[in-house]
């Protein structure tokens, strides 16, 4: 079977910590030779003021822990 590409989609005035990540990603999978692509936006990424509820306590888990690191 085909893999699907990676699809990266961020903001250009995302957190660094997430340009970091997309720019690691890329050069990843570009090293590897697997499809990827990137879509850039205006902007940036934000959680809304709720986003606890809206999200729900399992994810919540996981990014808190993943921005403890």
């Amino acid at each position: 079977t085909q893999p699907h590409p990676l699809r990266l989609v961020y903001g250009t005035q995302d957190n660094q910590r997430i340009l970091e990540s997309a720019t690691h990603a890329e050069t990843f999978w570009r090293e590897w030779q697997q499809p990827f692509e990137v879509f850039t936006h205006p902007g940036g990424h934000h959680f809304p003021g709720d986003w606890v509820q809206v999200l729900g306590d399992g994810v919540t888990q996981i990014l808190t822990q993943s921005a403890a690191k």
